[in-house]
């Protein structure tokens, strides 16, 4: 879990395809059998960060937090989805931290800031931020509740904070994002 965000790629002199398929399904982003051609080989390695870069890029234009689209593979996957569900669990929580979500995600802050900015780009503390303000986005749209009760509802103790950050954020305040 903790090294599953860095590409991997098998070079072997098994040539077979019985353990090429094996190296794949184990979780080997690619399987290069000898002789390789160097060439092939670092084209290859560029072509994986480039479609991790893509995947990481795509994630911080996007409000949406979707890990079947951000992961690249079903390790990280999970880890997004973890994520998700522990941030669905706390998101009205103002005293929710980096440290205890590390915590229940049962990793290191440093480990679980590393694995977030391999995956998305972005900080521990952006993840935290993004995933309440696509919240609020939502609520906004829905128009059922006021600013004050969606700062509430998604772990701001204040309206007024709240209000400051969003418009950080976005760059409008949050009722006319509502509009």
């Amino acid at each position: 879990m903790n090294t599953c965000h860095i590409p991997v790629i098998i070079l072997s002199a098994k040539a077979d395809v019985k353990e090429q398929l094996e190296g794949l399904q184990v979780g080997a982003d690619d399987y290069i059998p000898k002789p390789f051609v160097l060439n092939i080989v670092v084209t290859k390695i560029r072509n994986l960060f480039r479609t991790r870069y893509r995947a990481i890029e795509y994630y911080s234009k996007s409000m949406e937090i979707e890990p079947e689209k951000i992961a690249l593979n079903p390790l990280d996957e999970k880890l997004l989805k973890q994520a998700m569900d522990i941030m669905e669990r706390h998101l009205d929580d103002v005293d929710f931290t980096t440290d205890e979500f590390a915590r229940e995600m049962c990793m290191s802050r440093s480990s679980l800031h590393a694995k977030m900015k391999a995956l998305t780009g972005e900080s521990t503390n952006d993840f935290i931020r993004k995933v309440r303000f696509n919240r609020a986005c939502k609520l906004l749209k829905e128009g059922r509740y006021t600013v004050a009760e969606i700062s509430v509802m998604v772990g701001y103790n204040t309206p007024s904070y709240f209000t400051t950050s969003f418009k950080k954020y976005f760059g409008c305040l949050p009722s006319e994002y509502g509009k």
